[in-house]
């Protein structure tokens, strides 16, 4: 495998020599981007002092280095020189063969497939787009690594598609299933002629969608006849919301698009419907569900026939039912006014019928299929005429004569049963059967041969024919019907019994007449038939008798059916002991001329000869003990006679054939010892001479039944295996065995051998078991009940044990520098002992899980390639599992020798522009050099030898992702060459490697636009602005809780009624930032305190005396319009005279500040009639004068009076002037209610204002109280 870019290319030594020096380089060619190491040799016994290295180029490098490393920075050809100085004041200056540094490969690929594919079916290609550089070496090798461990490495000359199929939807390991997808890298590294390689790669860039939640569905329905709703149910795990279109087949021809679930389809036709449910997905992956989803009867109710109508004579009707199987089809036919129907006895789906008589007739089909059931009626008409020449209950008089002495009399008249046709288009005929009688046609009607004995008769009514005397035999009389108009036609004929019985044989004709004669083999037990074919009258006879055995005491005759010609009858024992058997038969057919009835009477001797036959036994068993079981079979009768043939057979074990000869009569009990116990099986079978047998079975069970079951028969090592056992007596199913009180009692036992060499070891029921070593082997288990009895069971099969190995192929011990693309072989191998029974294997390793402990994804590949992008020792772990659920796992270290630079953040990770960030190099070993990227708007980077901590602001907001490249040098033991080393920490090439980023905020600015100054008391508008729209602002004051305004409100008005200095706060209100500018805003709130106060002493003339602060203008106006321009006044100080006017006046004064700030006050002028008088004596005498504390006071606007005694007691409090003693003012009583006050030196407060005063005033005083 080729390495990446930053390998030393460590090939043959070559050198250039100088006076006694030479330049060694490992190469003469290396690739743009590796380093080259330089060494120099020179003679034996100098002592270097100093290097001084140029290694060529228009700006070459240089080293002091004895051994240095350099990079070439371009390609080309350079030539490296060293001047060396030696301790002892010589030097040497030499140049080494020119390097020639060429370009490497462009590695690049397209995916050429969807890079998100599905679970199923996926398949991704890419086209390799790579190119030569730019010295034109060819590229001869290339590797894609697909993500999951798999590897396409096809020659670059095959073409530039390559694909792959990933592991998962069970394409190259059908016993895997990853039904989670995942998202993949695409690596393609390639090399050139020139051994210099280089990488492409491209992370996340195929999408295997996770294997689609399962889809299904169940249907509800109850089947009906010819049409059945269904209600189909959606059970799919996968949600609706994840679906992009669905399509339901209901297997009947249609299709339907929705609903998703619970609806009705119905189902018109016949049959069983396959439904299907046809998903795609949101990401365009399909999948179909496929279940019954109902059934439904459809049944033709039509009966279909080849004809409508027919006659009777003759008539054939077909009928038939198109209902096909599954369907079950019965017919019934009626009679119409007959209540007896006829049912077909099968199922079928034609048929054909004659109707003895004429009529109508519903024939009824009954249809059942599946839950359906019809029941359908149709009509057949049957002409007459039905000729009928007698019946039972109006037979023909005389015609049965042992002698002919009286005429025969016909049915008068003869019903013709035309059924529908009562008319006289009735042809008739009688046809006597008497060649005897004169060959003339009789027809009273006409007139025609009337009173003759013709051999023919058209006549309805009154037929009778006289038969010749002495022609005794059989005759045969016809009625002959014909309907004129519809054509049809019938014919009856009656058996006349004119001649003597027979019930014997006559031997003397050819063929004999054997008379009565039996059908069969006769045997007792069996029924026997006898037929009166062969007895006369040929054609019938009146009455017969039969005796079955004439030796049997109070054998008795049984009358016999002496219309049919057969009749059965079953001898259940003989009363002769030889089985002879002797039969009587009496035949009685009407009387002589004389009138006596006519009999005959024959006697069959020994006509039978039935030989008994016992086939019923006993067994019975011959020793005791726990087994063997020997038993004999004896039967209940062990002499039996005429015997041809004895079975007896134990169990299909022993079976005894004896063949008898005619002397063999004697049946021997047969013996017979069972070794093992079990249900036996007995039976006996004998036959005799005449063909006859009897047979008899019975059962014995013996001891008790072992047996057991595994739990499995493949078991894997270090798995537990159950053993069930099932042991019961044969004749008792009690479980007796898995009872632990018993066992613990001793009575009944259980030993197991597991086949491991431990022999009957273990005991107990439901043995649980777990193997050390893999191999077959057979379980047995021995039973043991509480009679000490044993009983021994083998399992048939053996345990299969078997065991799976988890081996990775040895690995190198060291590889250097990141990155190296490592090719790991599975060595696992399965362990069973089918080789040593010349068996299949049992089991196969199906299934192999990598994790190359770098946190990338993991492979399911059996040999995987798998790319390390970072230098670190790494547990490699390799799980295996087979077909039948064994695992295994092993684990091997694996070293990726190289720098391994790391660094953690100090501090916050997220936080508001500017952002000040903290970085702790944790290398924890020197390197050569570290370079810090910060992956800001600059792409800034920081550069140090030193493992030391370093810091960066970030000035904007966005996410930031660190980087730490450290570089080393490495000492390859195989060339014995330096070789320098990379590696980016965090390795961005993983997804799963720790992150190393920022989060820096941009703060949310925001100002305020206004005033810097304000007047007081005077409302101002204030304007907020941000850098970007937001949803609102928070105002704070120094006096006022915070106020929010949203947008578009950005405006605020406020007003200060204080002065002063404030600060004003503003910051933008939002939801999803926490870096917020907060702006400050500092306002001056400038006033004026306006104040004055009058003098007027000089009535009318006013002084006014200004007591502003702050103020550096003023406005005055003194309330007297009438005054013109002298109303206004801009001093200071000014005077205003109010001559020739009374009443008071409003005198306003406006103060300004340097602000142009102002506050105004206004003041009333006294009055000219104002007064105040407080006398200080009162004489409460009730005199009418002076009885009361009254204060004189006019123009007044607030009058507040408390009044105390000497010791301080409140005596009288009031805020209204009275007029003398109207209660008002004070009386000299105790609240002017109460108690007299004693006379005395009282003292008041009083607190009154005048209107032209701005402020209350207070008066302390004292009043005498004086009592006379």
């Amino acid at each position: 495998m080729r390495k990446l870019f930053l390998l030393f290319l460590l090939l043959n030594h070559l050198s250039s020599t100088g006076q006694n020096c030479s330049i060694l380089t490992a190469t003469n060619k290396v690739c743009l981007g590796n380093t080259l190491s330089f060494s120099v040799q020179f003679n034996t016994g100098l002592t270097a002092t100093s290097y001084a290295w140029s290694f060529g180029g228009s700006n070459p490098g240089t080293s002091s280095q004895p051994a240095p490393v350099f990079q070439y920075p371009a390609r080309g050809t350079y030539t490296p020189t060293v001047t060396i100085v030696f301790s002892n004041s010589t030097s040497c200056t030499v140049s080494g063969q020119a390097i020639k540094v060429v370009d490497r490969p462009k590695a690049d690929f397209k995916i050429t497939t969807p890079t998100p594919q599905c679970y199923m079916n996926n398949k991704t290609c890419l086209l390799d787009i790579s190119t030569k550089g730019l010295d034109n070496a060819p590229i001869n090798t290339r590797y894609a690594l697909f993500g999951d461990g798999g590897l396409n490495n096809s020659d670059p000359s095959t073409g530039p598609i390559m694909c792959y199929d990933y592991v998962g939807p069970g394409k190259t390991n059908p016993s895997y299933n990853n039904p989670l997808g995942g998202n993949y890298s695409i690596l393609l590294e390639v090399t050139d002629t020139n051994g210099c390689t280089t990488q492409k790669l491209i992370k996340d860039t195929v999408t295997i969608w996770a294997k689609m939640q399962p889809i299904s569905f169940k249907t509800v329905y109850v089947e009906h006849c010819n049409k059945t709703p269904v209600t189909f149910i959606n059970t799919s795990r996968l949600p609706l919301s994840q679906i992009k279109n669905y399509k339901w087949d209901f297997g009947d021809g249609s299709i339907a698009t929705n609903p998703w679930t619970n609806f009705v389809h119905t189902y018109t036709q016949t049959g069983n419907f396959t439904g299907k449910l046809m998903v795609e997905d949101i990401n365009g992956c399909r999948d179909t569900f496929i279940t019954n989803a109902g059934s439904n009867s459809k049944i033709d109710s039509t009966i279909y026939l080849d004809k409508t109508a027919s006659c009777s004579y003759k008539n054939f009707v077909l009928f038939k039912s198109l209902n096909s199987p599954p369907s079950i089809v019965y017919w019934a036919i009626y009679k119409i006014g007959n209540p007896v129907r006829i049912d077909t006895s099968v199922n079928i789906t034609m048929d054909s019928i004659h109707f003895n008589l004429c009529g109508q007739y519903q024939i009824r089909m009954y249809v059942k299929l599946s839950p359906c059931f019809i029941r359908t009626d149709t009509i057949i008409n049957i002409y007459g005429p039905t000729s009928v020449i007698q019946t039972l209950a109006d037979p023909i008089k005389n015609s049965v004569q042992c002698e002919i002495t009286d005429t025969v009399y016909f049915r008068a008249p003869p019903k013709d049963n035309s059924c529908f046709y009562r008319n006289s288009g009735i042809y008739r005929m009688w046809d006597f059967d008497d060649d005897f009688a004169l060959p003339c046609t009789t027809d009273t009607k006409n007139g025609i041969n009337v009173n003759i004995n013709c051999r023919y008769s058209k006549d309805s009514i009154n037929v009778k024919h006289a038969y010749k005397a002495g022609k005794e035999r059989c005759y045969y009389p016809k009625l002959i019907l014909k309907d004129t108009i519809r054509g049809c036609a019938d014919t009856s004929i009656a058996a006349l019994k004119l001649t003597q019985p027979d019930a014997g044989w006559d031997s003397t004709i050819n063929p004999v007449r054997r008379g009565l004669f039996y059908i069969g083999n006769p045997c007792l037990l069996n029924p026997l038939r006898f037929s009166l074919r062969e007895t006369l009258p040929v054609c019938g006879r009146e009455k017969a008798w039969f005796m079955p055995d004439s030796v049997c005491p109070g054998a008795s005759w049984i009358p016999i059916d002496s219309l049919a010609e057969e009749f059965d009858y079953t001898y259940n024992a003989t009363c002769d002991p030889a089985g002879n058997i002797t039969v009587g038969l009496i035949i009685k057919n009407g009387n002589d001329k004389n009138g006596m009835p006519c009999y005959d009477t024959a006697w069959y001797h020994w006509m039978l000869r039935l030989l008994p036959l016992n086939s019923v036994f006993t067994v019975d068993r011959t020793n005791t003990g726990c087994g063997p079981w020997a038993v004999k079979l004896t039967l209940n009768d062990t002499i039996q006679d005429s015997l041809t043939k004895v079975i007896i057979n134990m169990d299909n074990k022993f079976v005894y054939v004896k063949i008898h000869g005619p002397t063999d009569s004697i049946i021997p009990s047969q013996y017979y010892t069972f070794t093992k116990p079990g249900i036996k099986n007995f039976s006996a079978a004998i036959y005799n001479t005449r063909g006859c047998n009897r047979y008899s079975t019975g059962t014995l069970a013996f001891g008790f039944l072992t047996s057991f079951n595994p739990s499995v028969e493949l078991l894997c090592l270090n798995d537990s295996i159950t053993f069930e056992d099932n042991v019961h007596y044969y004749s008792n199913a009690l479980p007796y065995w898995k009872d632990p009180l018993r066992e613990k009692a001793g009575k009944e036992q259980l030993l197991w051998d597991v086949g491991d060499g431990s022999g009957f070891s273990k005991k107990g029921s439901s043995f649980r078991f777990k193997y050390s070593k893999p191999g077959n082997f057979r379980v047995q288990l021995v039973a043991i009940d509480s009679l000490g009895c044993k009983d021994t069971f083998s399992y048939p099969r053996p345990i299969k044990v078997t065991s799976v190995r988890a081996i990775i192929k040895p690995m190198l011990p060291r590889y250097l520098c990141s990155p190296q693309i490592l090719s790991f072989k599975d060595q696992s191998f399965y362990i069973d002992s089918s080789a040593l029974y010349n068996q299949k294997p049992y089991d196969s390793i199906v299934y192999w899980n990598w994790d190359f402990g770098d946190g990338k994804l993991t492979s399911y590949l059996k040999h995987p390639y798998h790319d390390y992008t970072s230098n670190s020792s790494f547990s490699v772990k390799l799980v295996v599992q087979t077909l039948q659920g064994c695992t295994d796992s092993v684990t091997i270290p694996i070293l990726i020798d190289g720098p391994r630079p790391s660094f953690d953040i100090i501090g916050d990770t997220v936080g508001c522009a500017p952002f000040k960030l903290n970085l702790k190099n944790t290398t924890g070993y020197p390197l050569i050099n570290w370079v810090w990227y910060f992956r800001d708007q600059n792409n800034a980077t920081s550069s140090t030898q030193k493992d030391t901590n370093v810091n960066f602001t970030y000035t904007k907001g966005g996410i930031y992702k660190i980087y730490l490249v450290g570089e080393d040098t490495l000492f390859n033991p195989l060339t014995g060459q330096i070789k320098s080393c990379y590696s980016v920490f965090p390795d961005s090439s993983n997804i799963n490697a720790p992150k190393r980023q920022v989060r820096v905020i941009e703060s949310l600015h925001a100002i305020i636009l206004g005033p810097d100054t304000v007047c007081i008391h005077t409302e101002f508008i204030l304007t907020a602005k941000s850098s970007k729209l937001i949803p609102g602002y928070v105002w704070i004051f120094d006096t006022l809780p915070p106020i929010n305004k949203l947008w578009p409100d950005s405006t605020l008005k406020n007003r200060f009624d204080i002065g002063g200095n404030y600060q004003i706060k503003l910051y933008p209100q939002t939801s999803n930032s926490i870096c917020l500018d907060t702006f400050v805003k500092n306002i001056n709130v400038s006033e004026v305190k306006a104040d004055f106060t009058i003098n007027d002493l000089e009535n009318p003339l006013i002084k006014f005396a200004n007591l502003s602060i702050d103020a550096v203008r003023y406005e005055w106006d003194f309330g007297q319009p009438r005054s013109g321009s002298r109303n206004f006044s801009t001093l200071e100080n000014p005077t205003h005279s109010y001559a020739g006017d009374s009443g008071t006046f409003l005198v306003c004064l406006k103060s300004f500040n340097a602000q142009d700030c102002y506050d105004s006050i206004c003041k009333r002028t006294l009055r000219s009639d104002l007064r105040l008088n407080i006398p200080n004596v009162f004489t409460p005498n009730n005199d009418d004068n002076n009885d009361a504390f009254d204060i004189d006071i006019i123009g007044y606007n607030f009058y507040d009076i408390t009044i105390y005694n000497r010791w301080g007691d409140l005596v009288y409090k009031g805020d209204l002037d009275g007029l003398g003693n109207d209660g008002n003012n004070w009386n000299g009583k105790n609240y002017n209610n109460g108690l007299e006050c004693p006379a005395g030196v009282y003292f008041f407060i009083f607190k009154y204002k005048m209107v032209n005063m701005s402020s209350p005033k207070i008066v302390h005083g004292t009043v005498t109280l004086i009592r006379e």
